[in-house]
């Protein structure tokens, strides 16, 4: 697949599954189908144009299905993309009908757009109103930096605003960056060892003395002595 974009997206999705020990499968069959189950009457077009060309990888993650599309990749063109949108949710009626009554449920479609649309204001007002879109299923737009180097953070960003995201480790970064001891503990260059031996419920008075010496650096206890 030639969208960078799409790709990145895949495998930080992929590599996330991984540590959590989610099971995943990447293109599966019912997101790879063309046409519409037989017997359904889904449609958004009545002469939609061929999907056949639409850049798009299927991926399932534990519950989840999620379809990701390109936006295609002509950075200087977000007011034609809305043509892209009516293929991409073409597409995504059709592999929905495919899937199980748990997985329609839990259907997204994760569009990409070019690389750099991040910086062009006319791309983020795109990406506010497809994903207000209500049709078909639930929306999220990425729009990838200018930057190949910043991709990785970005679609793990972007992963945050989705199903995939983990607020509690956000808290707990939060949390231990805002504990008063360890802000006192690191503007006073202080040794971080100092902090256990502080918050210790299980030393005596004694002790805690000897063990905050101890946690200096060799140069300053050799002054002392």
């Amino acid at each position: 697949m030639s969208d960078v974009g799409v790709q990145v997206l895949v495998d930080t999705i992929r590599t996330d599954a991984e540590s959590r020990k989610w099971a995943y499968t990447v293109d599966p069959k019912p997101l790879r189908h063309r046409d519409y189950r037989s017997g359904t009457i889904e449609t958004i077009q009545k002469h939609a144009e061929p999907t056949d060309t639409l850049k798009t990888i299927g991926i399932f993650v534990d519950v989840y299905a999620v379809l990701i599309a390109s936006l295609g990749e002509d950075v200087d063109s977000p007011d034609t993309v809305g043509q892209q949108l009516i293929h991409c949710l073409e597409k995504a009626a059709k592999v929905r009908t495919w899937l199980d009554s748990a997985k329609k449920e839990n259907f997204y479609l994760f569009l990409v757009g070019p690389l750099g649309s991040a910086e062009i204001k006319e791309w983020r007002d795109n990406q506010y109103r497809f994903e207000r879109d209500e049709r078909i299923c639930r929306k999220l737009v990425w729009l990838p930096p200018g930057d190949d180097s910043l991709l990785k953070r970005e679609s793990v960003r972007f992963c945050n605003r989705t199903f995939m995201a983990r607020p509690w480790l956000e808290a707990s970064r939060n949390a231990e960056e805002l504990d008063p001891l360890r802000v006192v503990l690191a503007a006073a260059q202080l040794p971080a060892t100092w902090y256990e031996v502080l918050e210790s419920r299980t030393i005596s008075d004694k002790d805690i003395a000897e063990l905050l010496i101890r946690g200096l650096p060799d140069d300053v206890t050799s002054e002392r002595k």
